[in-house]
Order: structure tokens, then C-alpha cells, then sequence
């Protein structure tokens, strides 16, 4: 697959989330959005290796729900 259509689908799962919030008038909730992303994302990445996770490094479900790379999303989020 070529390199600049890989994270499309992270991309839109992620702002399909956003799409959520502002359609349930809840945009105001985007950091604690963000810090829940980013802590389950941080978790998977701190237990990855000592639990030997390699099986659900190649998992697409976990990369569209923002497992993989949630955390550098929920880092945007708090830098913007």
C-alpha cells in the first residue's frame, strides 16, 4: 500500500470522532476525548512488550481505534 494512504483510515476514525462530538454539542469534551485516547494508547504501548503483543501489532481493528497511534493524535489535540 502506498505510504500516503496507509493512516487514512486512522485519520478518519479519528475525526469521525470529532464529527461525534460536534454533532452531539459536546465538542467542549474534546480534551477529555483526547487524555482517554491517549492513556489507553499509552497503555498498550507500555504493556506491548512485557505482555508480548506482537499478534496486535498487525491488527487494523486496533490501529482504527486509534490504539496503535492515539496518543500522537490526543498530543495534537493538546498542543492545538
Amino acid at each position: 500500500m502506498d505510504s500516503v494512504y496507509w493512516t487514512l483510515g486512522i485519520e478518519i476514525a479519528f475525526y469521525a470522532i470529532v464529527w461525534i462530538l460536534l454533532r452531539l454539542g459536546r465538542f467542549h469534551q474534546i480534551e477529555m476525548v483526547a487524555v482517554a485516547i491517549g492513556l489507553v494508547s499509552t497503555l498498550f504501548r507500555c504493556l506491548y512488550y512485557p505482555l508480548d503483543w506482537a499478534d496486535l501489532a498487525e491488527a487494523r481493528t486496533l490501529d482504527l481505534l486509534l490504539v496503535h497511534h492515539g496518543v500522537f493524535f490526543a498530543t495534537g489535540v493538546m498542543l492545538g
